[in-house]
C-alpha cells in the first residue's frame, strides 16, 4: 500500500483509539462519530500517516486502530481535513457560510507568529496529524477495514489478560494473524 520511493505515504488511513472503544468498534462493526472541527460536526477522525510513524497517535489517541483504504473512505463521503486561517473562514462566512457537506472537514489553523489579535493568538495547528475525516458513523459494510493496529510487543504480551482471546479473534478475523 506504499507509494514507490515515498516511505511517508501510503494508500490507507487509520483511526487510532483505546482498547474499550476498539473492542466496541469491531463488535458493532461501526466507528462512532464525535463532534470535531470548527463547526463541531460529527465525524470520525483518521490519519494517513503510515502506521510505522504512528507513535505519536498511539500515545495521544490509543494503541489500537482500524485501517481503511483511502478510496473506500472517499466513496463513503470522507476525505482530508481542511485547515484554514481565521481570515479564510471569516471570508467564507461573509460570503454566505459554508456548504453543509464541507463543514465536517473544516478546521481553523492558527500559528502564533501569524496572530493578528489576542483573540486568535491561541495556537491551533494539527497539520502534522495528516487528518482525514468521515462524516457520520461509517459502518463496515460501507467502509470495510483492511486491517487493524494492535499495541507493539510480543504476541504473548498483546494477547494476554482477560481481553487476550477477544483480541486474538479480531486479529485473525482481519488477517493480521493466521492459524
Amino acid at each position: 500500500f506504499q507509494r514507490d520511493g515515498r516511505a511517508d505515504y501510503w494508500e490507507l488511513v487509520t483511526h487510532f483509539t483505546r482498547l474499550p472503544e476498539f473492542l466496541s468498534i469491531v463488535d458493532a462493526e461501526v466507528v462512532s462519530a464525535a463532534p470535531t472541527g470548527y463547526f463541531d460536526f460529527p465525524a470520525v477522525c483518521l490519519t494517513d500517516a503510515p502506521v510505522k510513524y504512528g507513535d505519536e497517535f498511539r500515545t495521544r489517541y490509543g494503541a489500537y486502530g482500524v485501517t481503511f483504504r483511502k478510496g473506500d473512505v472517499i466513496r463513503a463521503g470522507g476525505g482530508p481535513a481542511l485547515y484554514m486561517s481565521d481570515a479564510c473562514i471569516q471570508a467564507q462566512m461573509d460570503g454566505g457560510d459554508f456548504c453543509a457537506t464541507i463543514k465536517p472537514f473544516v478546521n481553523v489553523l492558527r500559528l502564533p507568529s501569524q496572530a493578528t489579535s489576542r483573540f486568535n493568538s491561541k495556537k491551533v495547528d494539527f497539520l502534522h496529524e495528516r487528518e482525514w475525516r468521515v462524516p457520520g458513523d461509517p459502518k463496515f459494510d460501507i467502509v470495510a477495514p483492511v486491517g487493524i493496529v494492535l499495541p507493539r510487543g510480543t504476541d504473548a504480551e498483546r494477547f494476554a489478560g482477560e481481553t487476550g482471546q477477544r483480541l486474538l479473534d479480531v486479529a485473525m478475523r482481519y488477517g493480521e494473524l493466521r492459524s
